[in-house]
């Protein structure tokens, strides 16, 4: 198992990155800033992203998600308490 943490943006929220050491599938969880910093990560440990989790919809989590999700095309994941406020926050 292949397990990142990352604190991005002004909050240093976390942001975790998962991946399968076999397979080089993986996720992401709470992208909430600095996409260019996350995906030089992925880049990095060679991951092929499968899907974006979100832990809830706040800014600080998901900040870099729309540029993430460009980069990735990846599956994005939260809970449908949430959803609406996502499409809001990331103009989708």
């Amino acid at each position: 198992m292949i397990l990142e943490k990352l604190e991005v943006g002004a909050y240093a929220a976390n942001c975790y990155i998962i991946g399968d050491e076999s397979s080089k599938e993986g996720l992401i969880i709470d992208p909430g800033a600095e996409a260019n910093r996350i995906s030089r990560k992925v880049k990095d440990l060679g991951l092929k992203i499968k899907y974006i989790a979100l832990t809830h919809g706040h800014m600080d989590h998901v900040g870099a998600l729309k540029e993430i999700k460009e980069i990735t095309h990846a599956r994005i994941a939260i809970h449908a308490d949430d959803a609406a406020g996502l499409q809001a926050t990331t103009n989708r």
